[in-house]
């Protein structure tokens, strides 16, 4: 594997060798992994630190074309969105660097390394436990409220990209998956549209409408409504695609 581009963090540049020897064993089976899908996430020992180092999907052959030319990778995109929310005060992981590696002189397989969270929780949790409800859906709001205001607009807003951290009688949010994200001007309709791909549980929706509609001074029962149609919309959007991959023979 020829890494042709990568950034490391100085705080990690000491590690440079360490980081560019796990990129070129990233495949050895030893390591561990936490996720493997269309993207693959494992854990490594660096120092006195856990970190992930997350691989890419390899790129089909237009999107190769794209990254190679006119786009910025997911990696570098998740590692430079990392640092201007850090700088914002919003909650990720730490970015230690990116590597871009190429094949007849396309892009190929793209990493992120970043520190990894020793979170409790992810939202997907929430959804089924509910723990806490009424603290937890009060700082989630107000958390979701604190990006809005700061005209971040977190593309995959979905359940499994939040992550809880339990901190005394509290809770803290951080955010993952960083590739797709916008720092623009937060409408209503991009709030609420932003909201409504973390749940089709009705209970939580309706939580969260009420301390979000606070915050924005807009009838909680109009955020409600428009957080349920765009969930509706966004879930009727994602079985759509599921049945066309499925035609496709791709899903």
């Amino acid at each position: 594997m020829k890494v042709s581009r990568k950034i490391i963090n100085q705080k990690y540049f000491k590690y440079k060798d360490t980081l560019d020897d796990i990129i070129i064993k990233f495949d050895n089976k030893n390591f561990e992994t936490i996720k493997k899908e269309r993207n693959t996430l494992k854990i490594f020992d660096l120092g006195k630190n856990k970190i992930v180092v997350k691989s890419f999907k390899v790129p089909n052959i237009l999107n190769k074309i794209i990254y190679t030319f006119f786009k910025k990778t997911k990696a570098e995109r998740s590692y430079n969105y990392a640092k201007k929310l850090l700088k914002l005060k919003i909650n990720t992981a730490y970015p230690i660097g990116f590597y871009v590696t190429k094949n007849n002189q396309l892009i190929h397989r793209t990493f992120y390394i970043c520190e990894y969270i020793d979170f409790d929780y992810t939202f997907d949790d929430f959804i089924l436990k509910k723990f806490q409800f009424e603290k937890v859906t009060r700082l989630f709001s107000e958390f979701s409220y604190n990006l809005h205001q700061k005209n971040i607009n977190f593309i995959d807003n979905t359940p499994g990209n939040t992550l809880i951290v339990t901190k005394e009688n509290s809770f803290d949010f951080f955010l993952v998956d960083l590739n797709r994200m916008k720092f623009e001007k937060m409408t209503f309709k991009k709030r609420m549209k932003n909201l409504s791909k973390l749940t089709t549980d009705l209970k939580i929706i309706n939580a969260v409408s009420e301390k979000y509609s606070k915050k924005i001074n807009i009838d909680s029962d109009i955020v409600f409504k428009k957080i349920k149609f765009y969930m509706e919309k966004f879930q009727n959007n994602l079985n759509r695609k599921k049945k066309i991959k499925k035609k496709l023979g791709i899903g």
